[in-house]
């Protein structure tokens, strides 16, 4: 783990580059970038929502680019309705047909158990840790837990 700019601790240390912000009006929901290699990981907090989620699909297209990995740290998020599971899935089969993949890490409690009554879970099976998620394979993965 190591300190982030919010005094916290996030996962995937290593090499990184702090990257660009996106907030929603109101403060209700941040998306933080930071390049792990040649990988991004975008960390989430706060509550996606159809108030909110532009500014998660503004930056997934931001760094989805080509035949990015890009991982969506979901451990900060405290909502997620279903306006946010239509745009993982728009996002995850663009960077696909690109050549790239959108892996998930940290999904748990509220946010695993939609993933599986949705179904999601089979597209985006989500890993236990950014690490595992940075580290794992592409389209499908079988991660633990």
């Amino acid at each position: 783990m190591v300190p982030n700019a919010r005094g916290g601790d996030r996962e995937g240390g290593g090499q990184d580059d702090p990257g660009e912000r996106w907030a929603a009006p109101g403060g209700a929901f941040e998306v933080a970038h930071r390049r792990v290699g040649a990988r991004s990981v975008l960390e989430l907090s706060g509550e996606v929502d159809i108030a909110t989620v532009a500014t998660l699909q503004e930056a997934l297209e931001h760094v989805g680019q080509g035949s990015e990995v890009v991982v969506l740290d979901l451990g900060g998020l405290s909502f997620a309705d279903s306006s946010m599971l239509a745009a993982l899935a728009s996002a995850c089969n663009r960077l696909r047909s690109q050549g790239g993949d959108l892996r998930l890490a940290r999904a748990r409690g509220q946010m695993r158990r939609v993933l599986e009554l949705t179904g999601l879970v089979e597209l985006l099976p989500p890993f236990p840790s950014v690490d595992q998620a940075l580290a794992g394979g592409t389209g499908g993965a079988r991660p633990a837990g």
